[in-house]
């Protein structure tokens, strides 16, 4: 009955209630109730508070029925978090001789550190009162408490957003944990591997903090990390049986590696991390690599961005299939797409070998093998279109036609979508060098975006009217440039994008002795934009941008750029 599904578990009682009624008893309602909880439908705890409260003619709920609705609560991984806490502090309430596994249940949903759909300042605050709560529940609990119950404490504030605060709240239970050990060393209360891993992660995050923020370099925090490793090791010898130095524990000092290496003064840390993994590759047994340990390197080689980061990136993920392959451990060791595109990120500034990655990934959605297939994602197309968009933008226009026929003809399951800023970054390198191709392609790329799902914007008219200026800037192309000019703004002022930067880029581009020059440039701004104040309807659906000032219209920079050759000839004479 234990394992039956949910609905077999209702007919059982229903054939219960209807050949014998008396024997209904609370018992019987739990073995449904219990199935509600442990059913993965959704809003499994609002139908278990239901049961209770229609469902049960003639039985007075106990504990263990509201024991049941919390844990439901507690462990929904869908709703609202603050109706989870709200909701399971309730039913907690009405337990009228709690349980350790009643405040386990409690402590569980208070620290899971889950904030969506609220804004940051609020999580901010929401994550740090959640642990405090926890906090309080822990030092008012009456019954003893045991590792579990002060892990979740050290959960709590390990996902307070303060860095600072966390790791230092964090090891302050940590010392509470060991203190309770010393004075009773066979309580319930010993510190345990997790115990310790949760201490590692607050000061990897802290270690970041530091380097970022400037107030420190991180590599003390590292030097703690590696302290309670050896710490860990140490006990692990002394026979402290729930002390192991695992996996987790030695990819948390390797993620405090990558994240410093995104800073300066840690050009070594890839080097540093690459140590730690040969490590756990000598060691083996409860510490042996997987997927997120290789991936930790290879993202520290993508942070540093060095000459050779690509390469080590890809040595490191032939290894890591080398390893798959003896091992066949699919769910540990077996690439994903998340860390092909980690090795992307280490080829961002050669785009010529990142296609080379990039090509694999094609090459693994064409295999019949389900345990080699690979599919590249959104942002494996984004990764590439990017790199090639400030070295070759039509090679960059050629991925973005594929991601977008890909996008149309995409089952569900795997899907890609294009996002706005890939049509901005290829027409803005465009403009970086300029040229009339480069404006054709441009041109391409911005229909490509009005016919897309995506809205316009401004900065797309921007750019777009900077690579138009810049490749009509002679005076071969005088009529070209006019057509072109008169074109986009009318284009602009229809769609309602007419903004300051718009008008700037007009009368105050740069300018030449002949072609586009600083006359032309205020005649065709006087005569396009003659009214004053503009239209409302010109820049309704401008937001982000500052509305066009009259100031705006008027030329400040009288600097000329580039002279007729006739006059670069007549001064070299």
């Amino acid at each position: 009955m234990e394992s039956d599904p949910l609905e077999a578990k209702e007919r059982w009682l229903s054939d219960l209630r209807a050949r014998y009624p008396s024997v209904v008893d609370i018992e019987a309602h739990l073995v449904v109730l219990r199935g509600i909880v442990n059913s993965s439908q959704p809003g499994s705890p609002q139908k278990a508070e239901e049961y209770i409260f229609h469902h049960m003619p003639g039985c007075e709920p106990t504990d263990d029925c509201y024991e049941a609705v919390l844990e439901a609560w507690s462990n929904s991984p869908k709703e609202d978090s603050s109706l989870c806490i709200l909701r399971a502090k309730r039913w907690f309430a009405k337990i009228k001789e709690p349980k350790l596994q009643s405040y386990h249940l409690l402590l569980n949903v208070v620290s899971k550190g889950r904030v969506k759909r609220i804004k940051r300042a609020r999580a901010i605050a929401a994550r740090e009162e959640n642990a405090k709560a926890a906090e309080q529940i822990l030092e008012t609990m009456t019954v003893p408490p045991d590792t579990d119950a002060y892990n979740y404490v050290l959960r709590a504030w390990a996902k307070v957003f303060d860095p600072v605060v966390s790791a230092g709240k964090v090891v302050h239970w940590l010392n509470k944990m060991e203190q309770a050990q010393q004075a009773n060393p066979s309580g319930s209360v010993q510190p345990n591997t997790k115990s310790y891993t949760i201490a590692m992660q607050a000061y990897a995050v802290l270690a970041g903090y530091r380097a970022k923020s400037g107030k420190g370099e991180g590599l003390e925090e590292v030097e703690q990390i590696e302290a309670l490793l050896r710490y860990m090791n140490e006990l692990k010898k002394q026979g402290f049986q729930d002390i192991v130095p695992n996996t987790v524990a030695y990819n948390t000092l390797m993620s405090a590696y990558a994240r410093l290496s995104r800073f300066p003064k840690h050009e070594d840390a890839p080097l540093k991390a690459e140590k730690v993994l040969r490590r756990m590759m000598s060691i083996g047994n409860d510490a042996q690599p997987d997927r997120l340990s290789f991936s930790k390197v290879i993202l520290a080689w993508s942070n540093v961005q060095r000459p050779t980061s690509g390469h080590r990136a890809d040595y490191w993920l032939g290894k890591l299939w080398e390893l798959y392959e003896v091992t066949k451990k699919k769910d540990i060791l077996r690439p994903t797409i998340n860390t092909y595109n980690i090795v992307l990120k280490a080829w961002k500034n050669d785009p010529m070998n990142m296609e080379k990655v990039f090509a694999e990934m094609l090459h693994a959605e064409t295999l019949d093998d389900k345990d080699l297939f690979l599919k590249p994602n959104s942002e494996s197309f984004s990764l590439l279109i990017h790199a090639w968009a400030k070295v070759d933008p039509s090679r960059a226009l050629m991925w973005l036609e594929e991601l977008m026929q890909r996008e149309v003809a995409n089952s569900a399951e795997w899907s890609v979508t294009t996002v706005p800023d890939l049509f901005h970054v290829i027409i803005k390198y465009a403009a970086r060098d300029p040229s009339i191709d480069n404006l054709v392609l441009g041109l391409k790329v911005f229909d490509y975006y009005r016919l897309s799902r995506h809205p316009l914007d401004v900065m797309s008219y921007v750019w777009l009217l900077e690579l138009g200026l810049k490749a009509f800037s002679t005076q071969d192309h005088d009529h070209d440039r006019q057509e072109f000019v008169v074109d986009i703004v009318n284009d602009c002022c229809n769609d309602g994008f007419v903004s300051g930067a718009f008008v700037r880029k007009l009368s105050n581009s740069e300018t030449y002795y002949e072609g586009w020059t600083i006359e032309e440039s205020r005649d065709i701004v006087a005569e396009l934009f003659s009214q004053w104040p503009l239209p409302a309807s010109w820049s309704r659906n401008v937001i982000t941008e500052q509305h066009v000032k009259e100031s705006d219209l008027k030329r400040k920079n009288f600097e000329i750029l580039s002279f007729p050759p006739e006059v670069q000839n007549r001064g070299s004479s």
